[in-house]
């Protein structure tokens, strides 16, 4: 008699997504802590190619449609919080017509045993295959990806 076992696999992953602008002067940030933190977030926008989970170091924010998404899988390892939008100088100079949709911003707060959402010891952001697959069903232009494992960087981005 023979015994089969399924194993599950789930498979971590690192992502770089777009950086349509940068953190705004009305946030307030440490920035003696490494990395630093973010206690209240203003964003300014110089462009927006259209991705819905957007960075610039070390923040993240998420297309509301995307961040109901998150919930309704019910994935881990993330809060969600306002953020203060601004629409810079490039954006206003060269798409004035550009409507952007509402963001939030995405606090990560898990860890990569077990957590959906994490930062990695690369400081990327680390996600759960189901995670990474919700974030592709919006069909980002610019995001990379890798497979996640601790301590090792080797991995060819994709």
């Amino acid at each position: 008699m023979q015994l089969e076992q399924a194993i599950e696999v789930n498979n971590y992953y690192e992502i770089i997504a777009e950086v349509p602008g940068h953190i705004g002067q009305r946030s307030v940030v440490d920035r003696e802590a490494r990395p630093p933190k973010v206690s209240s977030l203003h964003f300014v926008f110089e462009d927006w190619g259209g991705d819905e989970l957007l960075t610039s170091y070390p923040i993240y924010l998420v297309k509301d449609s995307l961040a109901e998404a998150f919930l309704e899988q019910r994935f881990s390892g993330f809060e969600l919080a306002s953020v203060d939008v601004e629409r810079g100088k490039q954006i206003l100079a060269f798409k004035p017509s550009l409507e952007l949709p509402k963001f939030l911003w995405l606090r990560v707060t898990g860890d990569h045993k077990g957590a959906d959402f994490f930062m990695t010891s690369n400081r990327y952001l680390g996600v759960s295959e189901g995670g990474l697959m919700a974030i592709k069903e919006t069909r980002p232009r610019t995001l990379v990806h890798r497979i996640y494992h601790e301590g090792d960087n080797s991995g060819k981005w994709v």
